[in-house]
């Protein structure tokens, strides 16, 4: 599952400086992970997806990027 589409990924990467994009790529791939490895909870926990979307909307916004 694909939680986020291509042409989407390229919009939220053009937010960033070019140094940032592969650890910005590789946050949401682990998250897209975590996300098909747990498929059952993100279906049908609400608290769950709603832990993993707040976690990824942070990684879109580019929070643990380590800048100040």
């Amino acid at each position: 599952m694909q939680i986020i589409n291509d042409d989407m990924r390229e919009q939220v990467l053009t937010h960033y400086p070019e140094q940032y994009h592969d650890l910005l790529k590789k946050q949401i791939l682990v998250m897209e992970e975590i996300i098909n490895t747990n498929i059952m909870k993100y279906r049908f926990s609400s608290d769950y997806r709603e832990a993993l979307d707040s976690v990824l909307t942070d990684i879109l916004n580019g929070k643990f990027l380590g800048r100040d």
